[in-house]
Formats: structure tokens, sequence, C-alpha cells
């Protein structure tokens, strides 16, 4: 039998140990194969002659682990026939035998030991035993090149083959003539060079898996340089002199580089150079190979500032301007706002870690201050004082004082302003719900109270208020403070028509006659009386049937003049319907079951007492301050209380959040909770009436970061996210290229330096400022197909790039054939559609790379077309284009199973395509745009898979471009 899927080559189907098969049998199975997928008479014999070689040499190749083999029996026998990989025990596992040790033995010595085995249970059969797919066979390249290659392609690989695998020519920068082999610890020298020259080696060796190859790159003088604030490299020519090199760097910038003292290496001696000279024409020096001229970098002058600044940052300084506080606050745009008075101080830390503090009178003479470069300025303001008003005030809220401003409470109370007259006069204020004062004693009197950062402000006021009771009108009468406060001046103010219709007036003052007085003694000032607040006066009328309901009501209560008076139809005729309101009933002063239905006598005195709200003060980082009013029905407790106010401020995903909850009653803290612990209901907690909440919050973690290439100023970090350097990193899009990895960091106190890598990760100091440097030694310098230069970085941890990425960093077209690669003062050309050399040249920093050459742009059409080759591509050329230029579909042709490979064979993913409309003269609803390199194949077979077809296609398409080369 012969299976034609392997692992690349389709040749290697039948290169096993000893086939039961004759060797012409194998070939002529794979070649019935290979028929199958449209491959041509001429490829057939190529490949038949290839096939018979490869199995001659494979006759000695004994099974290794990982080795794919394949055990069928004729006739058919579904138990015994296994394909089965050797594990890494070097065991297979087979039917009724349980692991057979397989590795280290040829497939004749496997075939007979389960012939013998199956003799068991079968007669008349006949066994194969073959290899299908081989275990890679590693070997690894080192020095110019770094990569693995896999010799298991065919047996007993030398390390000629080797070098002639890899396209290595003797125009490669490698050393040939001291090349090692390091074996088992070993090392072996080879001088490779009579294989080019000669074609011929006649110290070779057969390399075994495992084997180093050291390949040395070759280094020789051609170019001269430029380093320095200039990078340049030029291919020496014997009239190059140094006004003509410094003519290819263009203008150059006396702020950025010392041009009065450049250094020019040259023929061992090193001279100092003016190059303004050398540019005027005045002087000029002949350069010879591997000169090299180094102009130094001016340095930069810079500072940083952070703090109470309009736009914080590094900023530099040129050449000519001062470097003092003046210039670099002018560079910041000043001061924030340009409030001056915010400023408590002026650090300024020194790059050795010394710092220096100014108070704000600095400011008035920063042009005298010198900064040193590197310094770090940090303009510190007063802390924000603010403090939280509530109440009768036109401003409440969060309110802050400036930093000039006296922190007290007459400070306060002018700036807010307050509501009216009265609440000057008479107001309250209640300061953390511990302490209060009257507003007069500060406003007009020598009172005054200092205020704290985040105080609870309440400005209370509670009218003058005295409760009527009686026929002459019963509520509340408000008495400013500009009126007199007696009871004849009340009586009065009420504007009875007819005194004689009054009996007497009974003043009540906390539930218990204070007096009583005729209606003559008030209009005549008789043993006349003060009034105080919530005093209640009540009217007695001489005729009707009433009692007067004092308390918490104020109502004179009248009855029909037969009507049965009883406390049920008073809680009726006053509105009350909710007797869970009730605290007490007194009739008379005797004490009432507010339930009960009793009669009440004519004129009697109905106290009715109701509970009272509880009052709680709330404030700090809450979404609502103020004073919270718990109705009698609701419980006063911390949940509920944060349930009033909009919770609490605990999303994790903040910069700030709640954090301690405080209940603060008579001036002292009587518990602490965690905000997360109230707002998942694990903590509550009793509240009572003129308790003080405060809410404490938790700062962010924070960084500040400073630097090229890095975005500049202040990094926050919520309380979930890792507070660490690589945290950082990710926050600022990662260290991007041309950044050194190189970190500073001052935490306050020192600079410390440290090295970021990918591995390298630790905690952040909170504060702690940051400042990342420009990497000026990790550049490879490129020079794209159009002729503009670049730089491309290179990462320091990896120290190289392969030519491949670098190719595709600069998008070259796939047209391209060459770049010439320039390192160490010598130039190769390397054929860059060699895929897989271009994955295994290293490039360092300081190469130089350049594309040459002339494009490409050619496709391939093969297959089953009446005319297969090279497409010479047009703008926008489809697949179906392709076709039609190349003849068309064959007779033989599965249009439904067309494969494109985009870019060549090295395409993982080959699309696969169903042409059958074309084949029919209909529309393609898939069509796509070709680019150079594509390969069309078209089989004939409408079954086959890209698996099957790519040996033959490579071995066809390689076929074709070493026949183009040859012509060209």
């Amino acid at each position: 039998m012969c299976n034609a899927k392997t692992t690349t080559n389709i040749a290697f189907a039948g290169a096993d140990n000893n086939h039961t098969l004759s060797h012409g049998e194998m070939v002529a199975c794979c070649v019935n194969k290979l028929k199958l997928i449209g491959v041509n008479r001429v490829h057939k014999k190529l490949i038949v002659l290839f096939l018979l070689t490869v199995s001659l040499l494979g006759l000695a190749y004994t099974v290794r682990v990982g080795d794919t083999l394949r055990i069928e029996i004729y006739p058919e026998n579904q138990t015994f026939t296994r394909t089965v990989k050797v594990l890494w025990d070097g065991t297979i596992p087979y039917p009724y035998l349980g692991n057979y040790p397989a590795a280290g033995k040829t497939v004749e010595q496997i075939k007979t030991d389960l012939e013998a085995h199956v003799r068991k249970y079968l007669r008349d059969f006949s066994m194969t035993v073959y290899v299908i797919e081989y275990a890679p066979m590693y070997v690894f390249i080192q020095g110019a090149l770094n990569r693995p290659f896999d010799i298991s392609f065919k047996p007993q690989v030398t390390l000629s083959e080797l070098i002639l695998r890899l396209q290595l020519s003797k125009d490669d920068p490698v050393d040939f003539s001291n090349v090692k082999v390091i074996r088992n610890g070993k090392v072996m020298n080879f001088n490779l060079l009579p294989l080019f020259y000669e074609g011929k080696l006649e110290q070779d060796i057969i390399l075994q898996e495992g084997d180093a190859i050291h390949l040395p790159p070759l280094v020789y003088p051609q170019l001269v340089q430029v380093t320095g604030a200039y990078s340049l490299i030029e291919r020496y020519t014997p009239d190059l002199t140094l006004r003509a090199l410094l003519a290819k760097l263009g203008t150059l910038n006396k702020n950025t580089a010392v041009v009065e003292s450049a250094r020019l290496y040259i023929d061992g001696k090193v001279l100092t150079i003016d190059l303004e000279k050398v540019i005027a024409g005045l002087e000029d020096y002949k350069l010879s190979p591997g000169s090299h001229l180094y102009i130094p970098q001016r340095e930069d002058r810079y500072a940083y500032i952070v703090g109470y600044v309009t736009n914080p940052g590094q900023k530099t300084f040129l050449p000519d301007e001062p470097m003092n506080l003046s210039t670099l606050l002018a560079k910041a745009q000043g001061i924030a706002n340009d409030d001056k008075k915010s400023v408590e101080s002026v650090v300024i830390t020194l790059p050795n870690g010394e710092k220096k503090v100014f108070d704000r009178s600095i400011l008035d003479r920063a042009s005298d201050v010198a900064i040193e470069i590197g310094s770090i300025v940090e303009i510190k303001r007063y802390e924000e004082f603010y403090v939280y008003v509530q109440g009768f005030a036109k401003q409440t809220g969060k309110i802050f004082l400036l930093a000039d401003e006296p922190k007290t409470l007459r400070t306060l109370l002018l700036k807010i302003g307050l509501t009216n007259e009265e609440v000057e006069n008479e107001g309250t204020v209640f300061i953390n719900n511990k302490e209060s004062v009257n507003v007069k004693d500060v406003l007009f009197g020598n009172k005054d109270i200092p205020l704290n950062i985040a105080d609870s402000v309440h400005v209370f006021y509670e009218p003058f208020r005295v409760s009527i009771v009686g026929p002459v009108g019963s509520g509340l009468k408000t008495l400013s403070y500009k009126e007199p406060r007696t009871l004849s001046y009340l009586f009065k103010s009420l504007g009875i028509s007819e005194p004689k219709t009054i009996e007497k007036i009974v003043l009540l003052r906390d539930g218990k006659i204070f007096a009583e007085r005729t209606p003559d003694q008030l209009i005549f000032k008789e043993n006349d009386v003060d009034l105080n607040r919530d005093d209640t006066l009540i009217v007695h009328s001489s005729l009707a049937n009433a009692v007067y309901v004092v308390g918490d009501y104020a109502s004179y209560v009248t009855f029909g003049y037969n009507e049965e008076i009883t406390l049920q139809r008073i809680f009726s005729k006053i509105g009350l319907n909710d007797y869970r309101r009730i605290e007490e009933v007194q009739i008379n002063g005797e004490k009432l079951d507010p339930w009960s239905d009793v009669a009440v006598p004519k004129a009697s005195l109905v106290k009715i007492t109701l509970k009272k709200p509880i009052y709680v003060v709330v404030s700090g980082f809450v979404p609502n301050t103020g004073r919270v009013q718990f109705e009698y029905y609701e419980k006063a407790d911390l949940i509920n209380l944060f349930g009033k106010i909009g919770g609490l401020i605990i999303d994790p995903t903040q910069y700030y959040i709640s954090d301690k909850v405080l209940v603060i009653r008579n001036g002292k803290v009587v518990e602490s909770f965690d905000a997360f612990d109230l707002a998942e209901a694990k903590a509550n907690y009793q509240l009572q009436d003129g308790d003080f909440v405060y809410v404490t919050f938790k700062e962010p973690n924070h960084v500040y970061v400073f630097g090229r290439g890095v975005p500049n100023g202040l990094f926050r970090f919520t309380h979930v996210e890792p507070f660490d350097l690589k945290n950082l990193v990710a926050k600022l899009g990662g260290i991007p290229s041309g950044v050194s990895r190189k970190i500073q960091m001052f935490n306050g106190e020192k600079f410390t330096t440290i090295e970021w890598s990918e591995d390298t990760n630790f905690q952040l100091q909170n504060g702690t400022t940051l400042i990342f440097e420009q990497d000026t030694e990790s550049f490879v310098y490129v020079i794209d197909q159009n002729g503009s230069p670049s730089l491309i970085y290179i990462d320091p941890q990896r120290g190289t790039m392969t030519l491949y990425e670098i190719l595709t960093k600069l998008n070259v077209d796939r047209a391209y054939r060459t770049v010439q690669l320039i390192r160490d003062l010598q130039t190769h050309e390397i054929d860059i559609t060699d895929f897989e050399k271009t994955r295994g040249f290293v490039v360092r920093p300081g190469d130089v790379v350049k594309v040459v050459g002339v494009p490409q742009n050619l496709a391939y059409v093969l297959g089953e077309v009446n005319s297969p080759g090279v497409v010479p591509l047009t703008e926008k050329m489809t697949v179906v284009q392709a076709l039609i230029s190349k003849g068309g579909f064959t007779a033989k042709a599965a249009p439904n199973n067309v494969y494109l490979f985009k870019g060549g064979l090295s395409d993982p993913n080959p699309q696969k395509l169903d042409l059958t409309g074309l084949a029919r003269g209909r529309q393609v609803a898939v069509d796509p745009i070709l680019s150079p390199g594509d390969v069309i194949f078209v089989p004939d077979n409408p079954f086959v898979t890209a698996l099957d077809i790519l040996p033959v296609v490579n071995a066809i398409l390689n076929t074709i471009i070493t026949v183009r080369t040859v012509i060209r």
C-alpha cells in the first residue's frame, strides 16, 4: 500500500525500512497517487527518480520516539491494521500485545515480531509496516544565524548538506574557515571554504540530533560612520572628504550637537575638529576606510515641574535660555489659576536627592533661583480647606475657604450668607452636631469658633411661635425678633372685637397652666407676662360647647349644643386618624389610653403628644449630606440612613471610595464600621436623635510619570487595580520603541534606577515619580524601497530581530528580491524571496538594512489550465483575470476546488475557491485580488485537499523559479 500524506514532502512516503512492497511497487503506487492531483509526466519522472534514491538511503533507518508507523494487514483486517505513534517510552500499543518496544528497531524487525504475534489469531494474511511520518531531528545553528533546523528529511545528513540547505554562499557574513560543531560537550573545528571554491569537502561528518553548529560572523571595515548627535553610515569612496560627509547630514543643529568640538577617528588618530570651519570651507580632511566621526550630543537642559501649576511635566531649556525658577514656571504656564496665595512652599529636589524647601515668597524672586539639570520642582499648595454647610444659608454643600481666608465660623457665615435677618438674630449654628453657638454672637458679637477640614456646619433657625387655641382662630402665631414678646401684645394682636364673650385667657407652658388673665387685665397691661417659644394661649369662651386641644395639635374643637363630647370624636374632628403616631394623651392633666372612647367634659384641656421624628446629620464622602429625618414608622439605623441619601460610594473601580463610617454621639465616637460591611448588610447600628454620622474616604494610589515617548502626568489606580510596575506600563500603553528600559524613580527621598523587562515587576510606592529617557543604543538603520531612511527599535531584552521582522515593519513589497545588510563596515546582499532565510538571518542594533533591486510583479498559475506558468501582474488583477490570461481551465479541471496561496506556499491557510461560474460563463461570487508571489493551483480532483497538493505544487514552483533564474 502507498500513502502519499507525509510530513512535508511526498517523496518520503515510501522511504521507510524494508517495506514488504518492492521499491518499484512503492514508486508506482505513489506515482498513481500523484496522478490524482495533476502532476505532468516530466514532473513524474523527476519525482520517481527522487523516490528511488531516498528509499535506498532509508533501508538502515531505525525507528525513533515520535515516529508514526502504519501497520497494514492483507486482506484488510480492522483489528490489526493500525496507525500508531511511538510513545515517549519507545513503545507502541498493539491489539492483544500491549505496549510493544519499537524504538531502536528497523521496520523489518518490527514486522517480523508483529507477524509472529498476529499468526496466533489469523492464518492467511500478509503484513506491511512502514513509517508515514518521521519525528523531527533538530540541530541548532548559532552565530551569524540563530535557528533550529530539522534534519529528519533524509537519513545521514552531512555538515556540507546542511550548509547547502541553508543556501549559504561564500559572500555571506560567515567565517567559514572556523566553523565549529559541538556534540556532547566536545568541539570539532571545520574549514568549509573548499566547499565553495572546490565543490568538495574532504573533512565532513554526519550530523546527529542535538548537534550545535556555530557559524562565526565575519568582520572587516569598508565604511565610514557618523555617530553621536547624528547617525550615518556611508560606503567609503577614494575621494570622500569630511566636508562631503557633512553635506550628507544636512544642516547641523547647534542646539542639539556640539559642533565646535567633534572628534574624528582616522588612521589610528583622534582629531578634535570645529565642524563649522569645515562647513565654511576653511579646513577639510580626506577620509579613509573605517573613519569614524563622533559629534557629541549637547547635554539636554531640562527639569521637571509638578504640583500646583497649569502645565506640569518635563521642560527643556534652549542653550541660551536661563535655567532658573522663573523660566521654568513660565514654561509650565505659571501657577494654576494665577493663585499664588494658595502656594504653601516650593520644594526643589536635586539629582543627587538633596531637597531645598522655600516658602511662598521665593516666587517674587524666582529669577534668582538657579535650577540644576534633572531637578524636580514641586509647587505645593495649601491643603484644600472645606466644610459641609446645610440649613438656612444662601450657599450650602461643600464650601471651600481659600488659603488667605481665616478658617473660622465668622468667615464662613460671611462667605455663605444667611437667608434673612431672623436667622442672623435668632439662628443657631451646630458644628458636627456637638457644638453650638448663637449666630448673632458670632456676627454681631465677639465670639468665634475655629473650623477644621470637613466639619459639618448646620445653620438652624426655629421661628418664635406661640400656639393659639380658642374661638378667635386656632393656629400658630409667629413673632419677629423686632416685636414685643408679651402676653398683652399677643392678645391685642388677635384683634378680638367682642372681649365680653371671652371668659379668660390661660397661658400654658411646658404642658402646665403658667398664668391666667382676664381680657381687661391684658388690655390695660395689668400683671403682664413675658412669652416663651412654644407657649400655648387658650382663649376661653363662656358660650360654646367645646374643648381645647393643645400639645402637638393646637385646635379649638366645638360640638353641637346637645352633642356628646368623646375622645374619639375629638380625634376625628382634628383629623388624627393614625393612632400609632400618638405618644401620649392627657385630659385636664390625666393620662388616657388613646384607643379608648371616653366622655370628655365641656371646656376640657386635651393635650396630645405625638411621637417625634429622629434627626441624624450625615456628612463626609457620601452622595448626599445633610440632616436626615426618620418618621415614627421608620427604623432609624445605618442601613436605612444610607438608603435615604443614595447609598455609600463603594464601587472599587472608582478612584475615591467610602472607607470608614463613624457614629458620633454627644461629641464621642461610639461606633466605627467598614463601608463595605454596611453596603453588604454584614453590619448595622441603631441610631438616636441627634447622632452625627461621618464617612471618611480612601484615596487612590498614584504615581507621576515624566519623560520622552510616554504620556506625562498623574496616573491613578483604582482600588481593584494592582499597584505595580506592570499595571503602570499597561496604563502607559506599553513602553514604545525608542524609550529606554532604564527607569529612574524618585520616592521623595532618593533616586533609584531599575531596568524593566517583561519579567520584571514590583509594587510601586504611593506618590513616586518615574522618569523615562530615550534609548539611543537599540536601533537598526533602514532605507526602504523608496530611498527613505528611518530607524527601527530593537527591544534590548531580545537584543536581535530577524530580517523577516525588519522587512515586515518596512512593509516591503514581496515583488522585491534583494536587500543589502551593512554590518561592521561590510556589505552583504540577501535574496529575500527565500522565506526561510529571512527568518533565520539575525539583525542587530547598529546594522543598516537597505532595500535594493527591482520589483518582480509576478504570480503563478499551475495545474489544470491550458497554459500554466508565470503571470505578470497588472494593477488589481484578480484570480479570474489571471486564469483567463492563461487560457482558462482544461477539460480535466475541478473548478470547484481551486486553491489560492497568498504570498506563496508559506501561507498556512490557503483559500479554497469555487470558480464553477467561470467554467460555465457565469459570475463568480468570490474573486480575490492578486499580490506578487501568489500561487493559484487548479487540481483535476474535486476532493483533493491543500495538504495533498502542497508537496507537488512546491516541487513545480521551485522548478519554474530555477528555470527563470538560469534564463535570466
